[in-house]
């Protein structure tokens, strides 16, 4: 948000001059005057992930189709 006051302080605006993306997706990010296009993902999705790690590190290494997570992109006015 910071970055884009001083953008927005030297006349340049999203998506006309740059663009900006989140990997998070958050509602706070959903706001008139930081409108971030951003990334979301499936938060269980993740923390699934991780406990399955946890549990066995080497297991979860031998299988990368384990490894993916789904995305969606949010469309918003900086991207």
């Amino acid at each position: 948000m910071g970055m884009m006051d001083g953008l927005r302080a030297r006349d340049l605006l999203p998506p006309r001059d740059y663009r900006l993306y989140g990997f998070d997706a958050v509602v706070n990010a959903n706001f008139n005057a930081f409108d971030i296009s951003s990334i979301g993902f499936d938060r269980a999705e993740l923390i699934h992930g991780i406990s399955m790690f946890l549990k066995d590190p080497a297991g979860y290494r031998d299988h990368p189709e384990v490894h993916e997570l789904r995305t969606r992109f949010v469309e918003r006015s900086t991207g």
